[in-house]
């Protein structure tokens, strides 16, 4: 994944500068920019940045975006700030516990973030699978 150093708290103000000032919504803002409501994650100097990839967020969570909009498409593990984070249909799953599928495997995701420190074996969808920090190591070694 790209490393656009955008900085996300100023692409925040941007927005809420923009609506602000001008009166527009969020419906509106997206309009002008010619795209989703969502669109303007990429926001970057008031403009939006079409080179952008990652996770970036708005009023209504974290999103997965590519070429500066957001991929609703897309669904599996996203770098971010270090941590590798589980996104499914373009949002990033705060709320997920289980295994999702990576460049280099599986891995266990707790909170919506992959977790590193995991070792043992760890049950899912009735499988129970080896983990070794946070990565499954082995297909099915128990099933219920």
């Amino acid at each position: 994944m790209a490393n656009n150093n955008i900085n996300q708290e100023q692409t925040r103000q941007n927005i809420v500068k923009l609506r602000k000032e001008h009166g527009y919504t969020q419906a509106k803002v997206a309009e002008l920019m010619g795209g989703s409501r969502t669109i303007y994650n990429g926001i970057e100097n008031g403009k939006v940045n079409f080179d952008f990839n990652g996770l970036a967020p708005n009023e209504y969570g974290w999103w997965y975006l590519e070429g500066g909009k957001v991929d609703f498409s897309y669904h599996g593990l996203v770098e971010y700030g270090g941590d590798f984070w589980y996104v499914d249909g373009g949002n990033l799953k705060f709320d997920y516990y289980g295994l999702a599928q990576g460049t280099y495997g599986w891995w266990v995701v707790e909170g919506g973030r992959v977790n590193f420190d995991y070792t043992g074996w760890y049950t899912y969808k009735g499988n129970t699978y080896t983990i070794v920090e946070g990565k499954v190591q082995q297909s099915v070694v128990y099933d219920d």
